[in-house]
Order: C-alpha cells, then structure tokens, then sequence
C-alpha cells in the first residue's frame, strides 16, 4: 500500500518536472531501501 502510495506521488512529481529522471532515482532508491529493511 505505502509502496503504491509513492508511486502514485513519485508520478505527480514527475508530470510536474516533465521528467523521468528524478523518479526512476527515488525508484531506484526505493526498492534498494526496501531490499536492505527485508
């Protein structure tokens, strides 16, 4: 749920940016943070 939650933010933010960078990094930084607490 919380995962579905930042990507729902992550895309909000990254329409706004009008650009795919910045989420594809928290992407990145996300399933790398939940590799580590798992």
């Amino acid at each position: 749920m919380i995962f579905v939650t930042d990507n729902v933010i992550g895309h909000t933010i990254d329409r706004k940016l009008n650009t795919g960078q910045f989420f594809k990094t928290i992407l990145s930084l996300k399933v790398k943070s939940a590799i580590l607490i798992s």
